[in-house]
C-alpha cells in the first residue's frame, strides 16, 4: 500500500494539466481532460467525438511557390512534342548577332537563299549551315566595332570580342508543315 506522501505526488495525468484546466472544471471540450480535485487522484473523462473541421483550401496559396508557367506554356509543350515527330516542312533559316553595338546592316549573319523542304528538326538544320565560314567573316568585322558599354566603363576604346557559336540566335520560320 502506497504511503500518504506517494498519493500526494503528482501523477502523469495531473502533472500535464495546465493551471487553467485545473481551475476550470466546467469546460469539457478538451480531449482526454481529467477532473482535478484537491487531495484525490484525477478522474479520467472519455474524449468527446467532434466532427472534422472544415478546411478552406486556398489553392493559389498552396501553389504560390511554384514558377508561373504562363499562358503559352501548354502551346509550347505541344510544339515541343510536335517537333519531335518527323514531318515535312517548308522552312527558311536566319542567324543573327543580337549584340546592341553590332550595326543593324551587319547583324544578320546568315539567311537561307530561299525556302526549302526538309524533314530535319531545328538542331539538325543548324549543322547543315557552313557556320565556321560565316563566323570567320563576321568576326573579322566584329573586332573592329566599338563596345560602347565597355568603352564607357574603361574610359578608353574597347572593341567587341569575336562571337562564339553558342551566342548566335537562329530562327527557323516554318512556312508550311505536313504531318507524315
Amino acid at each position: 500500500m502506497p504511503s500518504k506522501t506517494a498519493e500526494e505526488l503528482p501523477t502523469i495525468v495531473n502533472y500535464a494539466m495546465t493551471t487553467s484546466q485545473a481551475l476550470d472544471h466546467s469546460s469539457g471540450d478538451m480531449l482526454g481532460q481529467s477532473t482535478y480535485v484537491m487531495g484525490r487522484r484525477p478522474q479520467f473523462q472519455y474524449p468527446t467525438v467532434e466532427p472534422w473541421p472544415k478546411v478552406d483550401l486556398d489553392l493559389e496559396a498552396e501553389y504560390r511557390h511554384m514558377p508561373d508557367r504562363g499562358e503559352d506554356y501548354y502551346e509550347e509543350e505541344e510544339m515541343a512534342k510536335k517537333s519531335t515527330k518527323r514531318m515535312l516542312r517548308i522552312v527558311k533559316i536566319y542567324i543573327a548577332d543580337r549584340h546592341p553595338d553590332v550595326p543593324l546592316e551587319e547583324a544578320m549573319l546568315y539567311k537561307s537563299p530561299e525556302e526549302f523542304v526538309t524533314d530535319m528538326d531545328n538542331q539538325e538544320l543548324f549543322y547543315t549551315i557552313p557556320i565556321m565560314e560565316v563566323l570567320e567573316d563576321h568576326n573579322a568585322k566584329r573586332v573592329t566595332w566599338l563596345d560602347k558599354e565597355a568603352t564607357r566603363m574603361a574610359g578608353r576604346d574597347v572593341m567587341l570580342e569575336p562571337i562564339r557559336t553558342k551566342d548566335l540566335d537562329m530562327v527557323v520560320t516554318d512556312h508550311a508543315d505536313f504531318d507524315r
